[in-house]
């Protein structure tokens, strides 16, 4: 790996595992169910076998020496990973260059269902299916429409990370709600209310204007947000995942792209206006995730949509300076029908493939069945039993205060993101991951549905569509243009990219 390496300098962070072991650290869905199989694996013996594998958990750093997760994994399974992790932010652009190289790993996580069709279709994937029988704790844990969805040609080409659709909270300042004498907003006009409030009515009490009732992070990959940060605006009427290629139901009974939604057009409107009142981040169109992170840190908004840990973090951050801060989560509000919704987050969240030069495939295996046990999963999310958590007699699991100390990087190996251990620890994260459960979402008409059309298209029309609704949002171009840049999106392939999973949703609901 040393031409890898060498490529990928600038912007890896490589973090092997050939530490001696310390003993100690000084430091909803299918993936929410109980696992299949939480036996122990026999301790292999011998030299350990290496594997390269490609992997970044967004929000954690590099876990410190001497990596013991890494150990845990190393004395269950006889493998040792060497895992490269580039930074999230440039993550695609990263594995880009990586696939592109002469010296491949050996595993790689993909940040698309489309990339791996297309990197299966190149040759550059080996199949799993001999795999499989080797990997009962993942058969029985996955859907067999998620495996469906990792496969090309009639072959399975991943481990689908699995995910409960309910992730997304509206993360929002309780402490400045309350001290401006609010209610938590139910309609939409509320949520206005509460904006401008938090914008004009000095809710930190510095004197100052200084504060926006909303940001986000439309400009970088996201660290406890999302690229589009206003889905509790478009929710409000009917419309989720626009710029993440969802898709619905028309009246005609075909799919059409919620980029198109004409619903779009009124929630665009809206939200044009309240960037004319000042009461959105004029930043959020730049930021990165991380930049948004250190925002919420200096009291520069009140309102988020963040995934199901983004208020918890920011506050368990932000109390260690002061102690009244106090953040909550919320779905979404009504709009003018009554509707509230967040995106339903596809199933699939990311393939993790074997690429076609592995030489050990059965070690991949054999990391991947112990990360799908409970002791796998427990370990690889919440570190080791006895030092990170411990688990009662009465069968809950919870967490040590060593686990306080490393919580920075706890997950850091984290390689699938199965979420049944996120639901079992009691830890401050723990609250608003069940919130995120009681809040309406809209889901993708389209979910696990891979054709030509994505693979081709995607990528240019999800950037366009993101790039157009911020520019419509900041009165760059006036919404009055949706109309025309809608039949721009279907005639740059998304005509032929609903067309294409139209036929696949009628073939499978007739």
């Amino acid at each position: 790996m040393k031409k890898l390496a060498a490529i990928l300098l600038a912007a890896l962070l490589l973090v092997t595992a050939g530490c001696q072991s310390s003993g100690g650290s000084n430091s909803g869905s299918s993936s929410s169910k109980a696992p299949a199989n939480s036996s122990e694996q026999t301790a292999p013996t011998g030299d350990p076998v290496v594997l390269d594998w490609v992997f970044t958990k967004a929000g954690f750093d590099a876990s410190p020496e001497p990596h013991v997760i890494l150990q845990a994994i190393e004395e269950a399974t006889g493998v040792r990973l060497n895992q490269i992790s580039p930074p999230m932010a440039s993550y695609g652009e990263q594995i880009a260059v990586l696939m592109a190289s002469t010296d491949l790993p050996d595993v790689i996580k993909l940040n698309t269902i489309s990339s791996m069709v297309d990197y299966a279709e190149q040759g550059a994937l080996r199949p799993l299916d001999d795999l499989m029988d080797q990997m009962p704790s993942v058969v029985a844990s996955v859907s067999e429409k998620a495996f469906t969805t990792c496969s090309f040609n009639g072959s399975i080409y991943a481990v689908p990370c699995i995910t409960s659709s309910h992730r997304l909270n509206v993360a929002y300042r309780k402490d400045w709600l309350d001290k401006l004498g609010l209610k938590v907003p139910e309609t939409l006009d509320d949520f206005h209310d509460m904006l401008y409030a938090f914008t004009y009515n000095d809710p930190d009490g510095d004197g100052e204007q200084n504060t926006y009732g909303i940001s986000g992070a439309a400009g970088g990959s996201s660290v406890g947000s999302t690229s589009w940060p206003f889905e509790m605006v478009t929710g409000a009427y009917g419309v989720v995942g626009a710029c993440n290629g969802y898709f619905y139901v028309g009246d005609d009974g075909n799919l059409h792209p919620q980029a198109t939604n004409p619903s779009v057009k009124d929630a665009l409107e809206v939200l044009n206006q309240w960037y004319q009142e000042g009461i959105i981040d004029p930043e959020f169109i730049v930021m990165s995730g991380s930049e948004m992170q250190q925002r919420a840190y200096a009291n520069a908004f009140g309102v988020a949509l963040t995934w199901w840990t983004g208020a918890q973090s920011y506050e368990n951050n932000m109390i260690k300076l002061d102690p009244t801060v106090d953040w909550a989560d919320m779905g979404g509000p009504k709009g003018p029908d009554g509707t509230s919704a967040l995106r339903g987050v596809n199933e699939v969240d990311y393939p993790v493939c074997v690429l076609y030069n592995c030489e050990h495939p059965e070690a991949f295996a054999k990391v991947t069945e112990y990360c799908h046990t409970e002791i796998g999963m427990m370990t690889t999310y919440s570190g080791i039993e006895g030092v990170h958590w411990e688990k009662r007699s009465d069968g809950t699991y919870h967490t040590l205060p060593e686990f306080d100390n490393c919580s920075n990087w706890i997950q850091f190996h984290a390689l699938y993101q199965n979420e049944w251990p996120l639901l079992q620890v009691q830890t401050y994260l723990l609250e608003g991951r069940l919130d995120s459960q009681k809040w309406d979402i809209i889901t993708n008409a389209a979910d696990g549905y891979v054709t030509e059309s994505e693979v081709k298209y995607s990528a240019d029309l999800n950037s366009m569509v993101l790039q157009t609704f911020c520019k419509m949002v900041t009165g760059e171009i006036p919404v009055d243009n949706f109309e025309s840049f809608c039949q721009e999106y279907l005639n740059n392939g998304g005509q032929e990219w609903a067309d294409e999973v139209t036929t696949i949703y009628k073939s499978r609901n007739s």
